[in-house]
């Protein structure tokens, strides 16, 4: 068995060994190819259009009394799972790529720095005409190319990232105007519940309020009709249940007309739910092309398929 082993092992050296040896007689063969590829690959990096990246980075705001009341909500509305933080990420992103949102991008316009003079976002990535077609290809574009919106999961902050070429100052418009309606579009939703609960908390009151008179008329009416209703077991029990019927309709209604105007405090007041940590600016610097990156991968591509093509020949030849 150990003489077997040793056999495997010696095989395996000797075929290592080979392969070096190969490798190592066409090596300019190899370093050529390297290097062409190296060379394609600054080439394309030098050639390609430099890409700006614009960042906005936020928090969702955790000061009211149950955040994630609306949240789960919401996410129920678009048939996502609540799961902390990640929840917060699935609905911010589904909100952000959503066609309500980014319609309020293509239905106004935006000052192109290239041109230098303020054109419809269509027009200025690419497609002059204003058709549907273009609309939807623009909006495709968006989700796929030009947005991107992650939660890191270590300090919990929201990062927004608008990537556009030769427009550094049109990627933070971009990305300040999407953190803004992200907000508008949770105050209003925020809103909106708060509206729907004053309704039915309305509704409600009325409700109540009628049972309330109905069981203080019951009383009276009782009250009246048996003046010595203390003095008899049976009426007595009769009037401590009216009674308490009367001290439960108020405290409904009391309890009701307290959640009345909190909701009408709720429904009218300017709700922020993000804390917006740092607003996007233009960037400074491209984020792409990584020209050293390139070129160090290029190179190392064209090494490995050079190599490969060598000892596929060698094989062939020695068959």
């Amino acid at each position: 068995m150990t003489a077997e082993r040793s056999v495997q092992l010696n095989g395996s050296d000797a075929d290592a060994t080979a392969i070096l040896k190969t490798l190592w007689r066409r090596r300019t063969v190899v370093l050529l190819a390297g290097a062409a590829a190296a060379i394609l690959a600054a080439i394309y990096a030098f050639l390609a259009p430099p890409v700006y990246t614009a960042e906005t980075t936020f928090l969702p705001r955790m000061d009211e009394p149950q955040p994630n009341l609306m949240l789960g909500q919401l996410v129920s509305l678009a048939g996502l799972s609540l799961e902390q933080g990640g929840a917060y990420e699935a609905l911010y992103g589904r909100i952000i790529l959503s066609d309500r949102v980014l319609d309020t991008l293509l239905t106004r316009t935006w000052p192109d720095e290239l041109a230098g003079q303020e054109r419809k976002l269509v027009a200025i990535l690419g497609d002059e005409t204003d058709d549907p077609r273009a609309v939807l290809k623009t909006k495709r574009r968006l989700r796929r190319d030009w947005l991107s919106f992650a939660r890191d999961k270590t300090t919990g902050f929201m990062r927004l990232q608008v990537s556009l070429e030769r427009r550094p100052r049109l990627a933070a418009d971009l990305a300040n105007h999407l953190t803004d309606e992200l907000d508008r579009y949770l105050g209003e939703s925020s809103r909106s519940r708060a509206g729907n609960q004053r309704s039915f908390v309305e509704d409600r009151l009325e409700a109540v309020q009628r049972e309330l008179r109905s069981a203080e008329q019951a009383l009276v009416e009782f009250e009246r009709d048996n003046r010595a209703w203390s003095s008899s077991p049976p009426l007595t029990m009769q009037h401590g249940e009216l009674r308490r019927e009367v001290e439960v309709q108020s405290t409904l209604w009391v309890e009701l007309r307290r959640q009345q105007e909190l909701a009408r405090i709720d429904e009218h007041k300017d709700i922020v739910r993000l804390e917006i940590l740092d607003r996007a600016t233009p960037p400074l610097d491209k984020s792409a092309p990584r020209r050293g990156l390139f070129i160090v991968l290029g190179a190392a591509l064209g090494v490995v398929l050079a190599s490969l093509f060598v000892l596929l020949r060698a094989q062939q030849v020695r068959a």
